[in-house]
């Protein structure tokens, strides 16, 4: 009776994981897509960072990956109506203005936003703190547009390399960025005398999103991701694109 006993709980363990095994394998083949469309604007290291990281998850899973070039402000709402599979990077405000959107949960890199002057006086803390200046931010930063009101005057510049020309012209007192975009523009225009002012107004987690029909898919992506990190692919791509901007 013992023996029989045995026999039946081994043949149930056995029936167990293998069902389990075909409902994981099942749920898998669901959940991962054959390819997915993308738009990560590569034109900063933040966005090449997030390109080789996607890219790299995408290759793991066996998905082809498209990308589509879209201006950053555009690219929130394709991804919102469903024309598109992935953006990013992001941080989490855009969850505060577009219902449609998932995060998947794992950080892609940290980034301050940071205050840029010609002034190394300057003192700023906190968006309201911004009021008694003039601001400049490039166009498509849901945040800045939020959190930027009553300044003395307000600029909203088309692209970085601009934004920083502007500064550096002093037309301008403060050029609101990411710190890692901010110091490549600088490095790459050879411009002087601008300098990042402490503390940041926020430091911000940054993620990828993905369109909320693929909110199975955020998980494995986000366990990819994980892997990534362990195995070291991870840093490779982070040194490659951003230690050398930030030291």
């Amino acid at each position: 009776m013992k023996l029989l006993n045995k026999v039946m709980c081994i043949q149930m363990l056995i029936t167990g994981s293998l069902y389990f095994f075909v409902v994981m394998v099942s749920w898998a083949n669901e959940t991962t897509p054959k390819k997915l469309t993308a738009s990560i604007v590569e034109n900063s290291p933040e966005g090449k960072l997030t390109l080789g990281l996607v890219e790299e998850m995408c290759k793991r899973l066996g998905i082809v990956l498209q990308m589509r070039s879209l201006p950053i402000a555009r690219a929130i709402d394709e991804l919102d109506q469903e024309n598109i599979d992935i953006e990013g990077p992001r941080n989490p405000t855009v969850e505060k203005i577009f219902s449609n959107i998932i995060r998947v949960p794992e950080t892609l890199f940290v980034n301050d936003l940071i205050a840029f002057s010609k002034d190394p006086n300057i003192k700023i803390s906190g968006w309201n703190s911004l009021k008694r200046f003039r601001v400049a931010y490039v166009r498509g930063w849901k945040i800045y547009k939020n959190n930027v009101v009553g300044v003395k005057h307000l600029d909203i510049i088309e692209s970085d390399e601009a934004l920083f020309k502007f500064l550096d012209a002093g037309r301008t007192d403060v050029a609101l960025s990411a710190r890692i975009l901010g110091s490549k523009v600088i490095s790459d225009l050879k411009l002087k005398g601008i300098v990042a002012i402490e503390p940041p107004l926020v430091v911000k987690k940054m993620y990828f999103y993905m369109n909320k029909k693929h909110e199975k898919l955020t998980q494995v992506m986000a366990e990819t991701l994980r892997g990534m990190k362990r195995d070291g692919t991870y840093q490779r791509l982070y040194n490659k694109t951003l230690n050398s901007i930030v030291q």
